[in-house]
């Protein structure tokens, strides 16, 4: 199984608000994954983790966005054909992420 990618957001809300926050952006979420091709299969929450499976090129990742209280932290599970495009992967959640996780009054 090639190594997972890994992506840390930091923020200030606290862990309640942060969950919340993600909560309320999931549908946002599945828009700009759209935007990518990238289907949301599934979602699923365990407290304060969540629970993705995500579809592409007709391959399943599975992914999981932790919230702490000071940061998000998203795990993303490639398969083998998907691999190759780990660094792109990375670099979208990057630049893509913190914006659409950021408290409301500060959204782009």
């Amino acid at each position: 199984m090639p190594k997972p990618v890994v992506v840390t957001i930091s923020h200030t809300m606290g862990r309640a608000q942060a969950a919340a926050t993600l909560r309320e952006r999931i549908g946002a979420a599945r828009g700009m994954l759209d935007a990518y091709r990238v289907a949301m299969v599934k979602e699923e929450w365990e407290g304060d983790r969540l629970r993705l499976q995500l579809g592409a090129l007709g391959q399943t990742a599975l992914a999981m966005v932790d919230v702490t209280d000071d940061q998000f932290r998203v795990e993303i599970q490639l398969p083998w054909l998907l691999a190759a495009f780990a660094e792109k992967v990375r670099t979208v959640v990057e630049q893509k992420a913190p914006a659409l996780l950021a408290p409301p009054g500060r959204r782009e």
